[in-house]
């Protein structure tokens, strides 16, 4: 019979249980912060003369978004480096234009969880970093004649697609996160769809395309500081 109770009990800690992610199990999601880099043509002190210096950024294929902080600041363009975007602002300050360059911080996460799908979640929350940096390679290879509407509109639908795939993933998953952790990566997920969307539907001048494919990597930026800072 004691023979008997040690082995039950024993049971209860065997590989057999943890291995499907027992509630004696911590998992650990880690994700380190990053930064991203916009530039300005140049900064205002009220939102409508920002939004008309936007308007003729737009126009020369820039991506024509107001941002505020402090000032109000018409943003030409985002590089997930600072080299990168010190290199437009110097070309901008050549030209006489009051350029700066804007920081934007996506911050870390650190949360423990008990149970399974850590893996799953990891994924999600690197899939907008991933998003981004497509978006931004594909920008670039637009810009330079390197790829044509065509190839654009290719690379756009396999981001959809992983993206959506992704989504279904998550749909499917019997997670340790709660509903309102679940539903808003899986809102994130839509909401990202939606402007790689937006941007695969358009059909327009080439100027027109490349400064809404940086404004969709301008958008993907702030979906994921979004969810960072509400997935605590």
């Amino acid at each position: 019979m004691f023979f008997l109770l040690i082995v039950n009990i024993s049971d209860i800690f065997s590989s057999l249980i943890t291995s499907e992610k027992s509630l004696f199990l911590i998992d650990k999601i880690e994700k380190s912060s990053y930064n991203v880099y916009c530039v300005s043509f140049d900064d205002f002190e009220n939102e409508e003369e920002a939004e008309n210096c936007c308007d003729e950024i737009r126009l020369l294929g820039g991506m024509g978004v107001v941002f505020r902080r402090g000032e109000y600041f018409a943003l030409t363009s985002i590089y997930p480096t600072l080299i990168e975007a010190q290199e437009i602002q110097q070309n901008l300050l050549e030209m006489e234009y009051n350029a700066k360059v804007v920081k934007l911080e996506v911050k870390a996460i650190s949360k423990e969880y008990k149970g399974s799908n850590k893996e799953l979640i990891g994924r999600g929350l690197q899939s907008f970093r991933e998003i981004f940096i497509a978006l931004y390679e594909t920008c670039i290879k637009f810009d330079k004649n390197l790829i044509n509407e065509s190839q654009v509109k290719g690379n756009l639908a396999e981001i959809w697609t992983k993206n959506k795939n992704l989504q279904k993933s998550f749909e499917n998953a019997q997670m340790s996160l709660t509903d309102e952790e679940k539903n808003l990566i899986l809102d994130l997920m839509s909401d990202t769809n939606d402007t790689v969307e937006q941007t695969l539907l358009f059909s327009g001048e080439k100027l027109q395309l490349s400064s809404l494919l940086k404004q969709s990597c301008f958008d993907i930026v702030q979906l994921n500081i979004y969810l960072f800072e509400n997935f605590v």
